[in-house]
């Protein structure tokens, strides 16, 4: 599991799946995302092969524009 947090933007949800299912080739088993005062907590379940993966779609996640954290749970 991931945990994120952040500022909510519109459209944030869209580059997180872009990034984890596009461009990480990621798959993803769950996906929870709320918001509360224009920030916003996110879970998502993913399956990876390696910790390398893991630590590659962790550094990619923190990149884009509104997350603030991102966290392995």
């Amino acid at each position: 599991d991931i945990e994120l947090t952040g500022i909510d933007n519109l459209g944030l949800v869209s580059d997180i799946t872009e990034v984890i299912s596009d461009i990480m080739h990621v798959n993803m088993r769950n996906l929870n995302f709320s918001t509360d005062g224009g920030t916003f907590k996110g879970k998502i379940t993913v399956v990876v092969k390696n910790k390398a993966i893991l630590k590659k779609l962790t550094d990619t996640l923190r990149d884009i524009n509104g997350i603030d954290k991102v966290t392995r749970i």
